[in-house]
């Protein structure tokens, strides 16, 4: 069974905004990502109840620590990620009850600033900053130079359809809303469709449908995805970006 689990979005909630640090002209290859067919997903209990805010969490923190070339790369379990969920949320972890109402975006982005999302080897893993993104050209650029791009959207049934016939998500006229779901944008492939983590695997969208449904996004840098010297695989300077943070503020 495929959860949702995200939140009415609440506009103007994350303050920093991505276009204030990222002002120069970004560059991005028609196809790229740091995707690997060997990385295990899981659905990481998205498909026992509500919790595709932290199970995205952990794929991204999957992604930057396999692009970053981290081994072991960091792993996570079902029930752990479940009983992170719980411990947000207040679900009282019996399937399909009410008390299972999914988690907010912002507040689940300031959690993973704060406090971290631990894997299984016990090592827990904080995002440095993120920042509110607001459309898809912009969410292009943030998983292009951050690996990896937070997004909400506002889930039609017909994606559930297509999903399971391992077809990209389009839009399709007058399908209905089934609720607000967190997908991880991780890439872009050869024929132009974004690529996403959700229940498990990849799944393709086409940019329209992207522009369609989404309702927000955030990106994040996680220092997972920077190298020895601070650099990621697309030379983002943390010492750069930690001297624009504080100027800002």
């Amino acid at each position: 069974m495929k959860y949702l689990g995200k939140k009415p979005a609440r506009h103007g909630a994350i303050k920093f905004k991505y276009q204030d640090y990222v002002k120069e002209v970004v560059h991005v290859p028609a196809a790229f990502g740091h995707v690997r067919s060997t990385i295990k997903w899981g659905e990481l209990g998205n498909d026992m109840c509500s919790d595709c805010t932290i199970a995205g969490a952990a794929h991204e923190t999957m992604l930057w620590s396999r692009a970053a070339h981290q081994y072991p790369m960091a792993a996570f379990t079902s029930e752990a990620v479940m009983e992170t969920y719980q411990q947000l949320s207040g679900w009282n972890g019996q399937p399909d009850d009410p008390s299972d109402e999914g988690l907010d975006m912002q507040q689940v982005a300031e959690w993973r600033r704060t406090t971290g999302i631990t894997d299984m080897a016990g090592i827990t893993h904080t995002v440095h900053a993120y920042a509110a993104v607001s459309s898809v050209d912009q969410v292009i650029q943030a998983t292009y130079l951050f690996g990896a791009c937070g997004v909400g959207i506002q889930f039609p049934d017909s994606a559930s359809d297509q999903f399971d016939n391992k077809q990209p998500w389009t839009v399709v006229p007058h399908s209905k809303n089934t609720g607000g779901h967190y997908i991880p944008v991780v890439g872009r492939n050869s024929k132009g469709n974004l690529m996403c983590v959700t229940w498990g695997r990849l799944q393709a969208m086409t940019p329209d449908f992207l522009a369609q449904y989404m309702d927000e996004a955030v990106a994040y840098l996680s220092v997972d995805y920077l190298d020895s010297q601070g650099k990621s695989p697309e030379m983002l300077d943390l010492a750069a970006l930690n001297a624009d943070l504080q100027a800002l503020a």
